[in-house]
């Protein structure tokens, strides 16, 4: 076979041929499940690990085989060619639980390349697939690895997770140990939580009363209600006497089944008349944890979930699920720009912005081409068409107008490439004002819908970026 391939032509090529070939070898390595082979002057001087491991300080040992007990032959296939080569072949990644153990392994070997080769792959393969892998791959990870907020791989599947609204989840998805996973990772991170944190604190106390019986769940459902009823429920007595009774029962078993994953709830996040409407006549959470919490909310803070999306907006991302055939999202969702040369095409925010506070954001304008239109949208939008024409759709426009339902008004001053344009969303007053570089004009529209989202509409080599205004 090696006689019908020119040598020479190509060195990944050539290199490649070598991989786990004992003709060109000179150690073995055990694996967990098979004997490969390499050469150790190529993985001493392409991994610090194999060097420390093949060429000790005592220079009179010569090893002649090493073993990984815990590393399974096709991974150690796989940091072998990367080693040799500096790549990976695709099909060496079409089982995406293999990823994560090639993930693993390149952080046992110091492998950074090969890491983010992973991770660009896993960043892919969850696109293109239902979301619930999402949560087998998370599995597999905290399987493989420790909790750690410098952990690339889990800061990108609980950011992936956290996403989409936990009630999208069936509860059968969740374990002690991926929720604990989820909630740990996201509590002290910008990244953006598409769940309130009171809708995350009733999700974990319904999963628990799920292990138990559909009478647990219908309990606790009639006393934790959706959001939007919560935040209007008085204090009273859920339940006749002998339904409390089973309340109680019940109660101290779903709390040994959630406690593990309720440390992860900041009820700082919850507004105080839910605090003190719900979740305080549960008897469910401490004194002194609630006691915090309230005294967090004498400062005024009106956030609401995780990753500051109430009155901060600290992960803008452009969602590559709501756009315009000819858009294309790029550098981890920040930049948009459009590839249709004879049509506008409009995309949106990831980010749902309702409730009460003041929101802004910066979008940057880097390439303008011939116009282009920023602001915000309501559900239900035509993406492959520009925001002015539509009826819940609000747009300020490059050439100083701003637009809609096909009505425009001039405004401010117009825009180019390398303007910075700052919009201030205040959704207590259902109001929108912009800032151009710096300046401050009126408000363009009041009584705004009660949810919108960022927004933007571009010409082709129009491109722009979204950025937390700060």
């Amino acid at each position: 076979m090696l006689k019908n391939i020119r040598k020479g032509s190509s060195l990944t090529h050539d290199l490649s041929l070598i991989v786990n070939s004992p003709r060109y070898s000179d150690i073995s390595i055990l694996c967990q499940n098979d004997v490969l082979y390499g050469c150790r002057t190529i993985l001493a001087a392409r991994s610090n690990i194999f060097d420390r491991i093949l060429f000790p300080e005592n220079r009179d040992s010569y090893l002649t085989e090493i073993s990984f007990p815990d590393i399974n032959s096709s991974t150690m296939k796989v940091v072998l060619d990367f080693i040799y080569t500096g790549s990976i072949r695709e099909e060496t990644l079409l089982k995406s639980s293999e990823a994560i153990e090639i993930y693993h392994a390149a952080d046992y070997f110091l492998l950074p390349d090969l890491q983010d080769s992973i991770l660009k792959f896993i960043e892919e393969f969850l696109k293109e697939n239902e979301y619930g892998l999402a949560i087998k791959l998370l599995n597999k990870a905290i399987e493989k690895m420790p909790l750690s907020q410098d952990n690339r791989l889990l800061i990108l599947l609980t950011t992936y997770i956290a996403a989409i609204p936990l009630d999208s989840f069936p509860f059968e998805y969740f374990t002690v140990e991926n929720l604990r996973a989820l909630l740990a990772m996201t509590l002290n991170s910008d990244a953006y939580f598409a769940t309130p944190e009171y809708e995350v604190f009733r999700y974990i106390i319904l999963w628990g009363a799920n292990q138990i019986s559909e009478e647990a769940i219908s309990i606790f459902k009639s006393r934790l209600p959706a959001l939007e009823i919560a935040e209007t429920v008085f204090p009273q007595e859920f339940f006749p006497n002998q339904q409390a009774v089973k309340y109680y029962e019940l109660r101290s078993v779903v709390l040994r089944i959630t406690s593990p994953v309720l440390t992860y709830i900041n009820f700082s996040l919850i507004k105080p008349n839910i605090l003190a409407n719900v979740i305080h006549p549960l008897g469910m959470i401490s004194q002194p944890v609630l006691f915090e919490a309230y005294q967090f909310h004498v400062g005024l803070n009106s956030i609401t979930r995780r990753g500051g999306i109430s009155c901060k907006i600290n992960d803008l991302r452009w969602d590559n699920m709501a756009c315009g055939p000819n858009i294309e999202i790029i550098d981890y969702g920040t930049r948009v720009l459009c590839t249709s040369s004879t049509t506008v095409e409009s995309v949106r925010g990831v980010n749902l912005l309702w409730g009460n506070g003041m929101y802004e954001w910066d979008v940057i304008v880097e390439e303008k081409s011939r116009c282009a239109w920023l602001g915000v949208c309501g559900e239900g939008v035509d993406f492959t068409s520009y925001l002015g024409c539509q009826e819940n759709m609000y747009v300020f426009s490059s050439d100083g107008q701003i637009l809609n339902s096909g009505k425009s008004q001039k405004y401010g001053t117009k825009f180019g490439k390398g303007s910075t344009i700052t919009v201030h969303l205040d959704m207590t007053r259902r109001t929108c004002a912009f800032s151009i570089d710096g300046i401050r004009y009126p408000v363009a529209w009041s009584n705004l819908p009660e949810k919108l989202y960022p927004a933007a509409a571009i010409w082709k080599f129009g491109r722009l970026r979204i950025k937390p205004h700060v």
